[in-house]
């Protein structure tokens, strides 16, 4: 072989392996750039909105983060899957049943953002079936009461009653999906039920079929402001994985910020999500991020579900779930 030919061979032997090499050193670097596939869960009630109006936005559309969202429903180890950082962030979490599942690891948590309802604005009501001829809490008496099963009123609502003097002898509590919610009275599982947004409005709509016993219920007889939605992270998720954490947070941030400046879209999308078109009205919760919860009142529902027996274990102080790392 000639030397010319040689020469040839080895350059572009030399092209060949400068190629090679800047593939391997571009594709390094895609891959450290791709955007991190996360799993977000969600509660399929009103506190989920600003999750859905991130989605529909795009406002979780960055270079950081492909979220992947699922729904859950009902609370179980999927709390524990946030605390450890196998999920991202958990909305809308019911707090009595967050608080039960995350029970000594609530600690781990950090709150990003909540729903509140007050007597004045409730996320909570009373309800009954008109043919069951409960018009007062002292009708009760005897009648099966349905209830959200993510709640804990079945360790606290005969007590909350009795109070109030009602006969709790014969009271039955009824557990209930918020499928089975919908249709309790229908299918005869129960003759009152304790209702949460967005329950409370799809209920209250139907004056001809429903008796409103009580409005605030919970508002009025547990404590006010009553949390109801949790959506939270860890704090694994926040040392582990800070960026991709921090860009959901942004995004749901963004989307609660919509929420509020946008009610009338921001409702459509909401009515949208929950199979509920058909109702004119919804009206939108209170939400308050982290920043904007008092810890006093944070504590003070902390303080209100160990009172009533809904908590069996030691709690931290409130405060820390709004700790900033």
């Amino acid at each position: 072989m000639s030397k010319s030919a040689l020469t040839k061979i080895l350059a572009v032997v030399n092209v060949l392996l400068a190629a090679v090499l800047f593939y391997i050193l571009w594709s390094a670097g895609a891959k450290r750039h791709a955007a991190a596939e996360v799993r977000v869960f969600f509660y399929r009630d009103p506190s989920a909105l600003p999750l859905w109006v991130a989605v529909e936005k795009g406002f979780f559309d960055t270079t950081v983060v492909k979220v992947k969202t699922e729904e859950i429903p009902r609370l179980g180890d999927e709390v524990g899957m946030v605390s450890r950082g196998a999920v991202l962030v958990g909305v809308g979490f019911p707090w009595e049943g967050f608080i039960s599942r995350a029970s000594a690891d609530l600690d781990k948590f950090r709150l990003v953002y909540t729903t509140v309802g007050t007597k004045d604005k409730p996320v909570t009501a009373l309800v009954a079936w008109r043919e069951s001829g409960v018009k007062t809490l002292k009708d009760l008496a005897g009648k099966r009461v349905g209830y959200l099963q993510d709640l804990r009123l079945n360790l606290y609502l005969k007590p909350l009653l009795a109070k109030e003097g009602v006969d709790t002898a014969g009271v039955k509590l009824v557990p209930l999906s918020f499928s089975e919610m919908r249709s309790a009275f229908i299918d005869k599982r129960a003759e009152a039920l304790v209702a949460p947004e967005p329950l409370r409005t799809y209920f209250l709509s139907d004056t001809e079929d429903v008796v409103l016993v009580e409005d605030a219920f919970l508002e009025k007889h547990l404590v006010s402001p009553y949390f109801w939605g949790a959506t939270v992270t860890s704090i694994a998720n926040l040392r582990l994985r800070a960026e991709a954490t921090k860009a959901v947070v942004d995004g749901l941030k963004k989307g609660l910020e919509f929420v509020r400046s946008n009610p009338s879209e921001a409702g459509k999308i909401l009515r949208e999500n929950l199979g509920l078109e058909n109702l004119t009205q919804l009206e939108l919760p209170q939400f308050a991020d982290a920043s904007q919860v008092k810890d006093q009142e944070l504590q003070a529902f902390f303080d209100a579900l160990k009172g009533a027996g809904a908590v069996l274990f030691e709690m931290p102080q409130a405060k820390v779930l709004l700790q900033v790392e």
